[in-house]
């Protein structure tokens, strides 16, 4: 189940320390409803509104709420969305959105947030109508227009690496699985081949590097405001009440 298995990714990251978050939903197309409710409800406490659906009859119309008491994540968030994330990616990035606890950013979404019935036929085929539509938590649809992001960044293909560069990095590949002979023992083991692929894959990713320097300037400006509000509320319980307001000389 994808939201036991995020829950599970979520308990590890706050054991290993993080303080912050980065949601990649690019080219994500969604999947079950239940399931993209479950996740965003980590993040929403109890009562935020999630998702609503709006239909032709009263009995299609729905609104559904989180339903977190226990275990909320308060990290400050970024969410990465494009033209390929739809339907569940939406539900979450848009209740996310509407109720100002991520920042999104990319390009516009997919724009795929219709709630379809399958009506049997007499010949054993089956007819698809589209009955109800998702709305975000401020009453936008979804369906055809797509979560507009708060940030927009439009990726952009890595530099190219010059022709001298690529030939060194070729040849060192050529021997890096050659052991070295009475080599000293490194001072820091190095990533794995995998790690070590994403790792340079995202300094590569603009887009990623965008979301991080929001979560820097977030990071800053609460800094600021704590440090700020502490000598304010000083100087305001410590003013001297003794002074009297200075008197006006009257004009001759």
């Amino acid at each position: 189940d994808s939201a036991i298995a995020f829950r599970k990714a979520l308990d590890e990251l706050t054991q290993q320390g993080a303080d912050s978050l980065i949601l990649d939903l690019r080219n994500n197309p969604g999947g079950l409803l239940n399931v993209a409710i479950d996740i965003t409800e980590e993040f929403l406490a109890q009562g935020k509104t999630i998702v609503s659906t709006k239909g032709r009859r009263l009995s299609q119309n729905t609104i559904t709420r989180s339903a977190n008491k226990t275990h909320l994540i308060s990290w400050p968030m970024v969410v990465l969305i494009n033209e390929g994330s739809a339907s569940g990616s939406e539900i979450f990035a848009g209740a996310l959105q509407d109720n100002k606890r991520a920042i999104i950013l990319g390009g516009k979404s997919f724009g795929k947030g219709s709630v379809q019935s399958v009506i049997p036929l007499p010949d054993g085929s089956g007819l698809r109508l589209t009955t109800s539509k998702y709305f975000t938590p401020s009453g936008r649809s979804i369906h055809g227009i797509g979560i507009e992001p708060d940030i927009v960044v439009e990726p952009q293909a890595p530099p190219e690496e010059d022709k001298a560069e690529k030939e060194k990095n070729n040849v060192d590949k050529i021997f890096e699985n050659v052991p070295a002979q009475n080599a000293p023992e490194p001072d820091k083991p190095k990533l794995p081949d995998k790690e070590a692929e994403i790792r340079e894959r995202l300094l590569k990713d603009n887009q990623v590097q965008s979301a991080i320097s929001v979560l820097k300037g977030i990071k800053v400006y609460a800094d600021f405001a704590q440090g700020v509000a502490a000598p304010v509320a000083e100087a305001a319980t410590g003013a001297d009440n003794s002074v009297q307001p200075t008197k006006a000389v009257p004009q001759k």
